[in-house]
């Protein structure tokens, strides 16, 4: 939501609870659905007068990628980036196809050398300009990253599982050493 509210959007955002939404309004949302009381198309499609939405960012998918696609408005764009309600995407090319849309993907190891094709060398000026941008705005206050839970290394697999069960508010950390110390572990 903060990225979007410096880059000038209008933020609409969608979650599973009272608690969550309440996080992304804290975080600049506009608006904020819960995906669990409604179809969130409908209301999407009512604050945008009909026009349908620009970008969606989707880290959920199954039926929440699906509402989020019937909601774009023509030529816009459409980012899985994860699968937390359990269900993998599945594109109708129909809907593509009739509002020009756009899906990128996104697989950050891809430039982290976590991928056969080891681009990172190629892609370092720009993935470093980016980083260096977020970080600028995280010194000056403009983003507010939420580390929700934090568990040591130890615990890496309770800390799976809140993300896996879609409990956790913000991040999950997993911290070692003198970090976790800070924390308590």
């Amino acid at each position: 939501m903060e990225i979007g509210k410096i880059l000038g959007a209008k933020v609409i955002a969608t979650a599973s609870s009272q608690e969550k939404l309440d996080l992304v309004r804290a975080h600049g949302a506009d608006h904020a659905i819960n995906y669990r009381e409604q179809d969130f198309r409908e209301a999407v499609l009512d604050i945008t007068k009909g026009a349908g939405v620009n970008k969606v960012y989707d880290p959920v998918g199954g039926d929440v990628f699906m509402q989020s696609l019937r909601c774009m408005a023509p030529e816009g764009r459409i980012m899985p980036v994860g699968f937390a309600g359990g269900t993998i995407q599945q594109i109708p090319a129909n809907l593509l196809l009739v509002k020009n849309l756009t899906v990128c993907g996104l697989n950050m190891g891809y430039y982290a050398g976590w991928s056969p094709n080891d681009v990172r060398y190629a892609y370092e000026d720009r993935y470093r300009s980016l980083m260096n941008q977020l970080f600028d705005w995280y010194v000056n206050g403009r983003i507010k990253p939420v580390a929700g839970t934090v568990y040591p290394l130890e615990r890496f697999q309770e800390a799976m599982a809140d993300v896996l069960g879609r409990k956790s508010l913000g991040r999950v950390a997993i911290v070692m050493d003198k970090e976790a110390k800070k924390h308590g572990f």
